[in-house]
């Protein structure tokens, strides 16, 4: 585990199995930044439920797709070309979360409540990483990601006030997208916590995944 600070113009003097990671981590994060876009703009931007939900889907495009360009812009510093990964299909999406569609909006909602929570997980663990531009662009991007999950949160709680989705029928669109986020071992329950009003009835998520554990290496 590395434990200096990096700036880039140290990059070059670092050990090559540094530099390849640092590089192997940085594509997956700048495919990833565009593979929700993917899924949704053509989906939902403009079928979702009501035009506040549009609204927030085509902001948080905007947002994804800004992140990307972040990342992106590292790893050119690096000598990197990026610009091929916008012409990516879905099918040729890094990770198999971005290449599995959201056919309902309660599909929508998981992807938010539970891909976007994996997303903010990744990035926080970049906030101490050793390579210190990364850690610069963080702090907003964590933010801004925090945002996305709230909306996933809202589509899934408004499922089940309104009577259109079920613990069962939610717990399994979550499982199903937990599983492609994060692979088999990961478990999820679903309980709804009742408030005394039914328009503010809360959903509490409970998830539980085994794995591995690994050293940092960035």
């Amino acid at each position: 585990m590395f434990t200096d600070k990096i700036e880039h113009k140290d990059f070059d003097k670092m050990p090559e199995e540094y530099k390849d990671l640092l590089i192997r981590v940085l594509l997956v994060q700048v495919d990833s930044e565009l593979g929700g876009p993917d899924l949704y703009l053509d989906s939902w931007a403009r079928t979702a439920p009501t035009l506040a939900d549009q609204l927030l889907l085509v902001k948080t495009a905007y947002e994804e797709i800004d992140h990307h360009q972040r990342f992106a812009k590292l790893l050119e510093q690096l000598g990197v070309e990026t610009a091929s990964i916008t012409k990516r299909r879905r099918e040729e999406r890094i990770l198999e979360t971005f290449r599995v569609p959201l056919d309902t909006w309660g599909e929508m909602g998981a992807f938010g409540a539970l891909i976007d929570r994996v997303g903010q997980i990744h990035l926080e663990d970049f906030t101490d990483c050793s390579y210190l531009p990364v850690t610069n662009i963080v702090p907003k991007i964590l933010e801004e990601e925090r945002g996305h999950i709230a909306h996933g949160e809202r589509i899934l709680r408004d499922a089940s006030i309104q009577g259109t989705g079920s613990e069962t029928e939610i717990a399994a669109m979550l499982q199903s997208r937990l599983s492609a986020a994060i692979g088999a071992g990961s478990s999820i329950a679903v309980t709804f916590v009742p408030t005394g009003d039914a328009s503010t009835r809360l959903i509490s998520l409970n998830v539980g995944y085994s794995f591995q554990p690994v050293t940092p290496l960035l």
